[in-house]
């Protein structure tokens, strides 16, 4: 099995998430792992000694999101958040920069306009 996955995860991506949203899928599993921690799609164990988190979101019904539909509030909450704690101007203009940028390319351009 080592063999047959070398090289195929060498890295890591950061992310930044609640801990409630984040499984170590090695010890928990995620919502819709059918075959429990530990394993993969294909029912086969998950090499040993890694770290390996899913990072799951759900709307107020329960329902698994897509995480590109919760960007946009948490970009909202990053500008608010450096904007409230203090943060220093370079900060909060590439919060708001970053934002304006997102909501400009899913053609919200008046409210990108607006920060």
């Amino acid at each position: 099995v080592e063999s047959k996955r070398e090289g195929r995860a060498d890295y890591a991506i950061p992310i930044l998430a609640p801990m409630e949203n984040a499984y170590n899928v090695q010890k928990k599993a995620a919502p819709g792992m059918v075959h429990g921690p530990g394993k993969t799609r294909q029912n086969e164990t998950m090499l040993p000694g890694r770290d390996v988190f899913t990072v799951t979101l759900e709307d107020a019904q329960g329902n698994i999101t897509n995480l590109r539909g919760d960007l946009l509030e948490q970009l909202r909450k990053q500008v608010e958040w450096a904007s409230s704690a203090g943060a220093d101007e370079i900060s909060i203009a590439s919060n708001e920069a970053r934002l304006a940028e997102v909501l400009g390319a899913r053609g919200f351009a008046e409210a990108a306009a607006d920060l």
